[in-house]
């Protein structure tokens, strides 16, 4: 559960800038599918990424204004989980599931709260590589992007804020599909009702103060 709960802050805070991409056939272009659509900070957008290296399984994300949805599914002990975790009004609503067995946590914060901000303000891309050196281009699901690297990390990025791609080292965040534009209703974006949430931000206070 501790390992699954750093994953999913650890994607929020350190690849906050990823807010849309895509992969065909493991990165090759197809000069023929090109593809250019107008992407701004209000438009709505799904994008589903695959995840390569130590951690496997898929990122799936739907994005509407200031409310996300995202849907982590990996391997932890050689068992199939899933994270599903909704932003909704400044607070992060995670549920985990494993073997059938649903557990909600919330959480709030400084970091989750400037975590969330920049995967959802993607015009901050472009100034996140800033200190990375551009290097060429790729096209991926037929659109155009802009390769930044700098030391063993490269993103690829689309219209110049939009990261197709994100490496370091033997890990990889290459995305699947990406949607602009898709039709996400508030109702998909809004945590379930039916499950009781842990409050995190308390039981890291009660053990705070059972350290003391």
């Amino acid at each position: 559960m501790r390992k699954l709960t750093l994953i999913l802050i650890s994607i929020l805070l350190v690849i906050g800038l990823i807010t849309g991409c895509g992969k065909k056939d493991q990165g090759k272009s197809d000069v023929s599918d090109k593809k250019d659509v107008k992407i701004t900070e209000t438009t709505p957008l799904h994008l589903k990424y695959e995840m390569k290296g130590k951690e496997t399984g898929s990122l799936d994300m739907y994005i509407k204004g200031k409310q996300m949805k995202m849907i982590i599914t990996t391997k932890e002990a050689n068992k199939d989980v899933s994270v599903v975790s909704y932003m909704k009004d400044n607070i992060l609503y995670m549920i985990t599931e494993e073997e059938g067995k649903k557990v909600g946590m919330k959480m709030t914060g400084a970091e989750i709260e400037e975590g969330m901000k920049d995967i959802m303000n993607i015009a901050k891309a472009k100034e996140m590589v800033k200190d990375y050196k551009k290097e060429g281009t790729e096209e991926i699901l037929g659109y155009k992007c802009d390769v930044y690297k700098k030391g063993d990390e490269s993103i690829c990025l689309y219209q110049d804020f939009i990261a197709l791609k994100y490496a370091k080292g033997d890990e990889v965040l290459i995305a699947t599909a990406f949607e602009p534009d898709a039709k996400i209703s508030d109702s998909d974006l809004e945590p379930p009702k039916d499950i009781e949430y842990m409050d995190m931000n308390e039981m890291m206070k009660n053990l705070d103060n059972m350290n003391k």
